[in-house]
């Protein structure tokens, strides 16, 4: 899943109908896919259901991965402003990046350029799980290395699916334009199209 703004909204109501929500989530279940989530916001004050998702995270850890980009970030967790606390809720709370790249997407760039590596993590007490946040949009470079990472692992398994939901401007950049009748998709073009993406294999919200 690639989001960004509110489009989190259906993406997570897409997730809590595969996995339960976090206040009620199932033990893990083999039959549903692994599902990574790219999310994008302009900074953390904006950022939505952070607590929820990381519950989510925690329960199923073999099932699912959040990644966060922000366009903006504070310096420090210490210097996290009211409104970025208030977005991580009594539950979470931030910590510097891991430098040894830790989270699965640090790991598959490496290390090298800052965008690259997560600025901070978000868990929350007795966890064993992290969301890593990047100080970064959501580039090709990152869409590249995801998708490489999933054909692999689904190799053999069945096909790689892609949700794209977010603002129209968004949208349009990763998948192309969404139809103006409002009845079908709309034409691949986009990042996605660029990377070798099938046009039966992303949906736009």
């Amino acid at each position: 899943m690639v989001v960004g703004g509110t489009g989190i909204t259906p993406a997570y109501q897409l997730l809590t109908n595969l996995f339960g929500r976090p206040a009620t989530a199932q033990p893990q279940l083999s039959n549903v896919p692994k599902i990574d989530v790219l999310y994008a916001t302009r900074n953390l004050e904006n950022a939505l259901l952070l607590p929820q998702l990381h519950t989510l995270v925690e329960a199923h850890q073999e099932k699912i991965s959040v990644s966060l980009f922000a366009e903006h970030l504070a310096g420090s967790p210490a210097s996290l402003s009211p409104a970025d606390r208030s977005a991580l809720g009594a539950q979470l709370t931030a910590s510097e990046g891991a430098s040894s790249g830790r989270s699965w997407l640090s790991s598959v760039f490496g290390k090298g350029s800052s965008k690259l590596a997560a600025k901070l993590e978000l868990t929350a007490l007795g966890a064993a799980t992290k969301i890593p946040v990047y100080e970064s949009r959501i580039t090709q470079q990152h869409l590249e290395r995801v998708l490489t990472r999933a054909n692999k692992v689904d190799e053999g398994k069945g096909r790689t699916l892609i949700l794209v939901s977010g603002p129209d401007g968004m949208v349009s950049a990763l998948a192309g334009a969404k139809s103006r009748d409002g009845q079908s998709q709309g034409s691949l073009s986009g990042i996605l199209a660029t990377l070798g993406c099938r046009q039966e294999d992303v949906f736009k919200l």
